[in-house]
């Protein structure tokens, strides 16, 4: 893992750049801070696509029961 000043980025934003698509870490560190990290796309997060439109959402849960009852539902599942 790599660590470098965010003025460092700004001189050398291609190599590091680079060496994160090799599969480097890259950390960059405002006033000593770390910030923000540069990784290969492989190893971030996926992105999730962005939704345009309503039909573009998945379909509501069914309704089973009052909106009272299905959180007090969820919050015994995630107790037990």
């Amino acid at each position: 893992m790599k660590s470098v000043d965010v003025a460092h980025l700004g001189r050398n934003a291609s190599t590091l750049v680079a060496e994160a698509a090799s599969g480097e870490t890259v950390i960059i560190t405002v006033d000593g801070q770390p910030a923000a990290q540069i990784v290969a796309l492989g190893a971030a997060a996926p992105i999730r696509r962005r939704r345009h439109s309503a039909a573009d959402l998945p379909a509501p849960l069914p309704a089973n029961g009052s909106l009272s009852e299905q959180v007090r539902l969820g919050r015994d599942d995630e107790r037990y």
